[in-house]
């Protein structure tokens, strides 16, 4: 099925080959879509999972000219939105998710959230050892603030601490090499949403 108009029939009518057909073609890119808005992969599968399954189920009303592409990323962008207000009170996300879906839309240089990501790694590795493995463990080991003290036998307040200060070397080190506010706000708020999914 390589006709999109053809796919989109068969779509329509409930067509379960359509469908596998739609997953195989998009579903490695809406992964690193749907990926720069969670901090877990089991979050981003779960993301995936529930746009594909929207796109099914509203299926029988798309219109024969539909773009397949354009239904799924703007789904996704929705869900990603919603996902995250579920869990942090915080709209100024949104603004982060629309900046992310304009950079899919256009093949913009401006630094770019894998970077981003990289360099925060980096940094994390330069960080003093007390700070640094306790914000490693959080953000990228994905343990709660309790797990953390529990294993490093300190006080969930010196977790705290320890993360706050991460974060301030974190956001210091990583603005002369931003070049958009945007950015830093992604940052802040992506860290923040893992330290407090965790807490």
């Amino acid at each position: 099925m390589n006709d999109e108009s053809a796919l989109v029939k068969h779509l329509r009518e409930g067509n379960q080959n359509a469908f596998e057909e739609v997953c195989r073609r998009y579903g490695r890119r809406l992964y690193a879509y749907c990926d720069r808005f969670t901090c877990a992969r089991s979050d981003t599968e779960e993301l995936v999972q529930d746009v594909f399954l929207e796109l099914w189920n509203y299926r029988s009303s798309m219109l024969p000219d539909s773009s397949i592409e354009a239904l799924l990323f703007t789904i996704a962008r929705r869900k990603g939105i919603n996902s995250f207000r579920s869990r942090i009170n915080s709209p100024v996300f949104e603004d982060y998710v629309n900046y992310v879906h304009q950079l899919e839309e256009s093949e913009s240089d401006t630094f770019g959230f894998d970077e981003l990501i990289s360099r925060v790694r980096n940094i994390i590795s330069t960080m003093p050892p007390a700070i640094g493995r306790v914000v490693e463990m959080s953000l990228i080991t994905q343990l709660s603030n309790r797990e953390i003290a529990s294993q490093l036998s300190i006080s969930d307040k010196s977790v705290r601490n320890r993360l706050s200060e991460g974060l301030a070397i974190l956001r210091r080190r990583l603005t002369p090499a931003l070049t958009t506010l945007s950015i830093v706000t992604a940052l802040q708020l992506t860290l923040l949403s893992c330290i407090s999914l965790n807490s």
